[in-house]
């Protein structure tokens, strides 16, 4: 097996070298305020990146990789220094959770990462400290940020007109490596990084391997996967190099005011608006059968009942419970189809109903019924306008990932940090 998958869930792992290594190697390479980080850390790091990315060692490649390299654990030091100072804590429960997860991934039974990492002399501690450093990083940058941000309605309308500004322009499919630049006498090495990430990326290593190893961004837990975005959106920098790439390619990197990104351009499209015979809804439905000899009051009085039942409706995982509230049938997913497939009046109620909201009852031949839309998109692809719930995420992500770097850099900053490798 090969270890990119393990380092799908895991940002870092140490792999300890033979007990016959020198005493040379417990020499310390830095001091990030009162903890050591040892030149056994860096070199086994670098050492588990290459067998992640199936490459050989030679002297070369460990000079190559060293600074960068003791950059990422000197990174992870603060964080989980800070971490502690700001009392948060991560549960066993939590890491074992986290380890199930990896197992499951890569198809192993319980047990089965710790028997395999025993094969390759890496101390189950040393694994289950790294998953706590991801857990408490991001349990810290978020409970600052609540303090601190809220979306506001505004920002969610703005960012839903943005989106419909851009119908009929292109879109892109992308991952980045993102390397931030602290101060001005930094960036000569962090450029030569960067570079050297992207040398490496075309000689055949994997980007997503790569991203989790190095990238500062907030998607380096998704291999740098930022989904689809649009031009708007971007750097104009970064939209520029985008739009004269290819399919496929990595970009040199890119210099924006925050440092230097890295660019997979993975694939493209227009972003086209959905026309109404093009249009692709996932629906589910509630039926509350009506007598054919039922009085009009009967009529209005399940109307009322099945109306007033689907306002706690806010997504189509609730359609199930409403349903059993009801004593219906049950509650029908009717799959995806082709919104002129189907009855007029379904599709005047459908057209512009939020997703995950119940429509109104509407009347049909066996009875009342309500619609919940759970997704619309096009036969081409491209998303149709998504909810507000989805936008406030989303701005909310890019909030905590420019808030995260912030913290970072204000840490290195304030940080006592000294190099002795």
């Amino acid at each position: 097996m090969r270890l990119v998958a393990l380092l799908l869930a895991l940002t870092t792992m140490v792999l300890v070298p033979p007990p016959a290594r020198s005493q040379e190697m417990l020499r310390i390479a830095a001091v990030v305020n009162d903890e050591v980080i040892s030149l056994l850390d860096v070199n086994a790091r670098i050492r588990l990146l290459l067998l992640t990315l199936n490459q050989p060692e030679s002297p070369s490649t460990f000079r190559d990789m060293f600074p960068q390299v003791l950059r990422s654990l000197i990174d992870e030091k603060l964080e989980l220094q800070e971490a502690k100072a700001k009392g948060v804590e991560i549960k066993d429960s939590e890491i074992d959770s986290v380890i199930a997860e990896i197992e499951g991934n890569n198809h192993m039974p319980t047990g089965g990462l710790f028997s395999y990492l025993d094969q390759h002399q890496v101390p189950h501690e040393t694994i289950t400290q790294q998953i706590r450093a991801r857990l408490s990083w991001q349990r810290t940058v978020a409970r600052r940020l609540r303090m601190t941000y809220q979306v506001t309605g505004d920002q969610i309308d703005e960012a839903l007109e943005q989106i419909k500004a851009n119908r009929g322009k292109p879109e892109y499919l992308v991952a980045e490596i993102f390397l931030g630049i602290d101060t001005p006498e930094g960036e000569p090495e962090i450029k030569a990084n960067a570079e050297r990430l992207v040398s490496d990326i075309k000689q055949g290593a994997e980007f997503a391997a790569m991203a989790r190893q190095f990238s500062e961004g907030g998607s380096s837990a998704q291999g740098g996967d930022l989904g689809w975005v649009q031009p708007a959106q971007l750097d104009p920098n970064m939209a520029e190099t985008l739009e004269h790439m290819q399919v496929g390619e990595v970009s040199a990197p890119i210099r924006t005011i925050s440092g230097y990104h890295i660019m997979w351009l993975r694939e493209r499209r227009v972003n086209s608006a959905p026309t109404p015979a093009d249009m692709r809804i996932a629906l589910r439905r509630i039926l509350m059968p009506v007598g054919p000899n039922a009085t009009a009051a009967d009529v209005a009085e399940k109307k009322e009942q099945i109306q007033q039942a689907a306002q706690s409706i806010k997504s189509c995982d609730d359609v199930p419970r409403v349903a059993t509230e009801l004593h219906a049938p049950g509650a029908t997913d009717l799959g995806t189809l082709r919104a002129a497939d189907l009855a007029p009046a379904v599709q005047s109620v459908v057209a512009d109903l939020p997703i995950g909201q119940a429509s109104a009852p509407i009347a049909l031949d066996n009875g009342l019924a309500v619609l919940v839309v759970c997704q619309r998109s096009d036969s081409t692809g491209a998303a149709a306008l998504p909810s507000r719930d989805e936008v406030s995420n989303r701005i909310l992500s890019e909030k905590l990932d420019g808030e995260a770097r912030k913290y970072l850099r204000d840490l290195r900053q304030a940080a006592f940090i000294d190099l002795r490798g």
